[in-house]
């Protein structure tokens, strides 16, 4: 395989070198990076060979698709071919980390659960449930290693390229501390005119949460998705008829997830444009309780996740877009753009109070610190005990944070995507934006996921 996306990245390259149309270079730029990142991911990063995590996840996920399929037969054709996909996975992980095994059994465990919780009288359950078992019990007996991180240079390469970041990692680690400095300098002196003596992290606990509507914590993420929707059609920058083209639904995390989420998260269905995406909520009782999102923050996460933030970026993508450019995701703009999502909320005035502004301030500091974690994780410049301390620190719940470093470990290099992702979306907009928010949106939007060196170019010759 890597041969072959070798081949095909030499291909691309030759056509990038001799075009002169900024379109066409764009893509091109953009389907080579992708290729190279599946190449190295495959062959260098191996993560198909060390995380069991990366195969039950695409069980769950299709497995869990059947369910709303048309074809009646489609859980019970993906139930009979699951026992030689996880027979190949086993043969598959020959390097697995303890830590990943772990993570591993822990999805096994929650995906056994979601199973027992199912229709048994319109599926069987039994073929999917005896092979978990077995693919259980390969995990706990296989033999494990201590040290999950990648070689340095595999991490620099993640961060630079596969992220999309494009610098160096010591570059966005200073933007990441900038970021850390910036915000924690707001949170001082919003809290102290809010909260007199008590310090930020004090403070922060004593903003009221949201009254829960009868129809519970989805309902209230309901009726803000609905607000914000408002407000972004009133601001010209999401189509009247959107919510047709592509609706979004609100539902609760799937408990086969738990394993491997830290928090809320969206997902679109790139198959059926038409059927929109799901934003999903981490419920507020229960087993994850210590890994929710504050419910405080509950609007920005809302911005964040549906409107104007992945729901918005998905659907355009998926409906705007040119066909070259659908299927691409680059993370640093994808969770870059969400971030910017918030602020637009912001200078466009739907989050105005000294509140909002606390809040806001507080996610971006949260989230820069995790990314600060992620980078100096993955380069072994502190260990897991540290990190969890870290992160600990910064609001979230003690208990919590080992189980959030754990997760932080299966993707190295993510964490830092929102930070830098939305640094760099502030800079443009302040170079591009401000005259005109509906015209900045739509064309970074019909841009697709590319480059942001692409993105400013295509900015550039918009606005001039």
């Amino acid at each position: 395989m890597t041969r072959r996306l070798s081949s095909v990245e030499e291909e691309i390259g030759l056509f990038s070198g001799k075009t002169e149309d900024r379109d066409l270079l764009a893509d091109a730029e953009t389907l080579k990076r992708m290729v190279r990142t599946l190449r190295e991911q495959f062959g260098d990063v191996r993560f198909h060979e060390t995380q069991p995590t990366f195969h039950l996840t695409v069980m769950c996920v299709a497995l869990a698709a059947s369910l709303g399929d048309s074809d009646h037969r489609a859980w019970s054709l993906r139930a009979n071919t699951l026992p030689s996909f996880l027979t190949q996975a086993r043969e598959t992980l020959t390097d697995m980390p303890r830590l990943f095994r772990d993570l591993g059994l822990g999805m096994t465990r929650d995906f056994k659960a979601w199973l027992k919780s199912l229709d048994k009288e319109k599926i069987d359950i039994a073929p999917v449930y005896s092979a978990v078992l077995r693919f259980e019990d390969v995990l706990r007996s296989a033999r494990t290693k201590s040290r999950y991180l990648l070689p340095p240079e595999i991490v620099e390469r993640i961060v630079k390229e596969h992220m999309g970041c494009g610098v160096a990692s010591s570059e966005v680690r200073d933007a990441i501390l900038e970021e850390i400095s910036e915000m924690g300098g707001i949170l001082e002196t919003g809290c102290a005119d809010l909260f007199p003596g008590d310090s930020w992290k004090e403070a922060i606990r004593k903003i009221p949460l949201p009254d829960i509507p009868e129809g519970g914590t989805l309902a209230l993420y309901r009726e803000e998705a609905d607000n914000l929707l408002r407000h972004c059609i009133r601001a010209r920058f999401v189509p009247e008829d959107l919510p047709a083209i592509s609706p979004l639904r609100i539902e609760t995390l799937p408990p086969y997830l738990e394993a491997i989420r830290a928090a809320s998260a969206y997902s679109f269905t790139p198959e059926n444009p038409t059927r929109g995406g799901t934003f999903f909520v981490v419920p507020r009782e229960g087993p994850w309780d210590d890994n929710r999102e504050d419910l405080a923050d509950y609007r920005m996460l809302t911005a964040h996740e549906a409107y104007p933030g992945h729901h918005l970026l998905d659907s355009w993508r998926w409906h705007f877009v040119s066909p070259t450019r659908r299927p691409v995701e680059m993370p640093l703009f994808y969770e870059g753009w969400a971030c910017f999502a918030e602020e637009l909320m912001r200078v466009t005035g739907y989050f105005s109070g000294p509140v909002d502004l606390l809040l806001l301030a507080k996610r971006r500091y949260r989230r820069a610190v995790r990314g600060l974690v992620d980078l100096d994780l993955q380069t072994g410049t502190i260990d897991e005990r540290q990190a969890a301390c870290l992160l600990a620190d910064s609001g979230i719940p003690t208990d919590a944070a080992s189980s959030v470093v754990a997760k932080y470990a299966l993707r190295p290099g993510y964490q830092v995507c929102y930070t830098f992702g939305l640094r760099r979306f502030l800079d443009l907009y302040s170079r591009y934006g401000t005259d005109d928010v509906k015209r900045f949106v739509e064309a970074v939007l019909s841009c697709g996921e590319i480059g942001f060196e692409h993105v400013e170019n295509q900015l550039q010759t918009r606005f001039g």
